[in-house]
């Protein structure tokens, strides 16, 4: 028994058989459209153009392939923690902070912001005491 083929009415342009990520020549090859994958290729390599052209390579090696989904899982990653800092972001606005021995002008509203700004505030006072001759003004 024979595998199945297709006549081809016109040469096969070489260019239209290699990986359209690495330029590979050989090597399991999958149709980036038939296997799915033409969306999140497209989309994560910001090539605007998603038509298919004669001519052009709709090929992807597996390595490439490997490659895009450790990129497509990188992206909802970062979108996940992008949706939960911003989340409590949002959450941490309505809660005023006041640091430690000042005025209510001082109050901040986020408190991952105040925390950062007291140690700041506290270091950069030993900074200024600590300088020679600073007292003598």
């Amino acid at each position: 028994m024979s595998a199945p083929f297709t006549i081809l009415e016109t040469p096969l342009d070489p260019t239209a058989v290699v990986c359209r990520g690495c330029l590979a020549e050989s090597g399991e090859m999958k149709n980036i459209y038939e296997w799915g994958l033409a969306e999140d290729y497209f989309l994560i390599t910001a090539i605007a153009e998603t038509l298919r052209k004669p001519g052009l390579s709709e090929l992807l090696c597996s390595k490439c392939e490997e490659t895009l989904n450790s990129f497509k899982q990188f992206r909802k990653r970062c979108q996940a923690s992008d949706h939960h800092l911003k989340s409590n972001l949002k959450a941490d606005e309505d809660t005023p902070v006041v640091l430690a021995g000042k005025s209510p002008a001082h109050t901040l509203v986020n408190p991952l912001r105040s925390a950062l700004l007291r140690r700041l505030m506290s270091e950069s006072m030993r900074i200024f005491t600590g300088i020679h001759g600073c007292n003598d003004l």
